[in-house]
């Protein structure tokens, strides 16, 4: 009971994260939109919008492996959680650089523009909450990695089986048997 309940879980979760990963994504691509058309192409308004669609492709993907298909797609799984490996390897590069060289990171956006210069100010005066934001991003791309594995590792559907191969495994695993008499 308790492992279906823990295996149920994890399709929610991977459906709620892929949401998240869908909203934030476009909305990095609209943001990164908002960038070329008000200032230009410049290098971060280019790489905003390649990050954006790559969350954004990265989230589908998850939603539809996970929930489009009534049984697992086993291609689909594991390109989305080589994707989320990425994204989790350049969310760990990008912590790193927020706790070694944080000014570095910063000032990487050279640019006459006072409005970004009063981000960048604003991003210097709050150093530990983008650390502490960029770290529960990585934890959460870290589970999205470890749900989608376990996911891809159960077999059958989990809606329709309930979870057959718990059936038969007694939850009495605790319980000593009286021994037997001679």
């Amino acid at each position: 009971m308790c492992s279906s309940l823990i295996l149920g879980s994890i399709k929610c979760s991977l459906m709620v994260f892929n949401v998240l990963h869908t909203m934030i994504g476009l909305g990095i691509t609209g943001f990164g939109s908002y960038l070329q058309i008000e200032y230009g192409t410049y290098v971060v308004s280019v790489v905003t919008l390649t990050v954006g669609v790559f969350v954004s492709i990265a989230g589908l993907l998850g939603l539809c492996a996970v929930n489009l298909s009534r049984k697992k797609n086993w291609c689909l799984l594991t390109t989305y959680s080589a994707l989320m490996v990425i994204l989790f390897f350049a969310n760990i590069a990008i912590l790193i650089l927020s706790f070694t060289s944080y000014d570095t990171l910063i000032d990487a956006v050279k640019t006459e523009n006072s409005d970004v210069e009063k981000v960048q100010k604003e991003l210097r005066h709050r150093k530990q909450i983008v650390q502490i934001l960029q770290g529960v991003v990585v934890f959460v791309e870290f589970l999205c990695i470890w749900f989608s594995l376990m996911y891809r590792k159960h077999e059958g559907d989990m809606l329709q089986n309930g979870y057959q191969e718990f059936v038969g495994i007694s939850g009495n695993d605790f319980i000593v048997a009286p021994e037997e008499e001679k």
